[in-house]
C-alpha cells in the first residue's frame, strides 16, 4: 500500500484518529492485547512522500507510552505520548491531544482512513532502538 497521503505524523495522527474504522474486523469487544505484547519497535515499509522516500516508526513501551517517528530525506518529525489498547484496537493518545487508532492483524499493525488508504507496521525489535 502507498501511502503518499501521509506527508508528516502530525497529519498522519491526526488524520487517522479522526477517521478509523468501526467494522466487525475491528471489533473492540475482542479480547484485547496487553502493552508488554504490543512492546518493541515497529516499521512501515519505506514510500514516497512530498518530502522523499520516507518510512514510518513507532516504538511502543511496556510503560504504556510511545514515540512515533516520520523519516525522510527532509525533516524528521515526531510525537510522543501514551498508548492504550481496546480489544484488537491500539489507541495512541499524544500529548498534544490528538488520537490514531491502529488495529492488530495477525502480527501487524494497520492504519487506514476512510478513504482506505494507509500503511503497515511490522515489528522489527522487542526492544525500541
Amino acid at each position: 500500500m502507498r501511502a503518499t497521503a501521509f506527508p508528516t505524523v502530525l497529519v498522519l495522527l491526526v488524520t487517522l484518529g479522526c477517521s478509523a474504522p468501526t467494522t466487525q474486523e475491528h471489533d473492540r469487544a475482542s479480547p484485547g492485547t496487553s502493552k508488554p505484547e504490543l512492546a518493541g519497535y515497529w516499521v512501515s515499509d519505506p514510500f514516497t512522500s512530498q518530502l522523499g522516500e520516507a518510512t514510518n516508526a513507532l516504538c511502543l513501551e511496556k510503560d504504556g507510552t510511545f514515540r512515533m517517528r516520520f523519516i525522510s530525506q527532509g525533516p524528521n518529525l515526531e510525537a510522543t505520548g501514551k498508548f492504550r489498547t481496546e480489544g484488537k484496537a491500539v489507541i495512541l493518545d499524544t500529548t498534544n491531544g490528538s488520537s490514531t487508532t491502529l488495529y492488530l492483524e495477525g502480527t501487524e499493525l494497520v492504519a487506514r482512513n476512510n478513504r482506505g488508504d494507509g500503511y503497515r507496521l511490522r515489528r522489527a525489535s522487542a526492544t525500541c532502538r
